[in-house]
């Protein structure tokens, strides 16, 4: 009897070792995509970043260009 409670425990433990293995590589894997999705947010939030400075930038030019056209006619 004794020897079969053994057996079980062991095979039970083999059992809880294998599936927090499993459980762990799975949190790892989720964990990677995570990043990598963080990873993809940060790029594209750089690059909105950067558009939309460059594109008020331009607003800036152009309105300053009008205001320098407009001076330069009156004053002739």
């Amino acid at each position: 009897m004794k020897e079969l409670e053994s057996i079980e425990k062991k095979i039970r433990e083999a059992i809880k070792q294998t599936q927090t293995g499993e459980i762990a590589e799975l949190v790892s894997t989720a964990e990677q995509i995570a990043e990598r999705f963080r990873q993809e947010r940060l790029t594209r939030d750089k690059l909105v970043k950067s558009k939309e400075a460059e594109i008020k930038k331009q607003i800036a030019d152009k309105a300053i260009e009008e205001i320098a056209d407009t001076e330069t006619s009156w004053l002739k």
